[in-house]
C-alpha cells in the first residue's frame, strides 16, 4: 500500500501541475472542477490495475513556498503585483530592522543624513519641496 500511496501522490501532483502551470495563481480556484476531473481520470486509470475506482476526488491546492503564500495574500487584499512585491519586501526589511522599510512600502527613495538631496530630487514633482527663493 505504501507504493500505491507514493505513486498516487506523484499522479496527483502531475495532474494538478499540468493545469496550474498554465493558470494565473489568482484564477486557480476557477479551474478547480477541471483540475479535479483530470486528477480523477488519472487516478482511476492507475487504480483500475488494482481493481479499485474512485467516486469522488477532493483536493486543496496551495503553494508550498512561504514567499508565494505571502505574495498571494497581499494580492488578495487588492494590491497590484508591484505593490504586493514592494510591501512584501518592506515587511522583510522591517523584520530585519531596516529603517528604510516604510520608504520601500510607498516606493520612495531613502536618503541617509542629507535632507537637501531629498529636497532637490522632489522639487520638480507635484507636492514636492519648493525651491528656496
Amino acid at each position: 500500500m505504501k507504493e500505491v500511496n507514493e505513486y498516487v501522490a506523484l499522479v496527483i501532483e502531475q495532474s494538478i501541475n499540468s493545469i496550474v502551470q498554465m493558470t494565473e495563481l489568482e484564477r486557480v480556484n476557477e479551474h478547480m472542477p477541471k483540475i479535479l476531473e483530470v486528477v480523477k481520470g488519472s487516478l482511476n486509470e492507475f487504480l483500475q490495475v488494482y481493481g479499485m475506482s474512485l467516486n469522488d476526488v477532493k483536493a486543496l491546492v496551495y503553494p508550498k513556498d512561504a514567499r508565494m503564500k505571502e505574495l498571494i495574500s497581499l494580492r488578495a487584499f487588492g494590491l497590484s503585483e508591484i505593490d504586493a512585491v514592494r510591501y512584501y519586501t518592506a515587511m522583510i526589511m522591517a523584520q530585519n530592522g531596516t529603517v528604510s522599510a516604510p520608504n520601500m512600502a510607498v516606493g520612495k527613495p531613502y536618503f541617509v543624513g542629507n535632507p537637501q538631496v531629498d529636497a532637490l530630487v522632489n522639487q520638480n514633482q507635484p507636492g514636492g519641496a519648493k525651491k528656496p527663493e
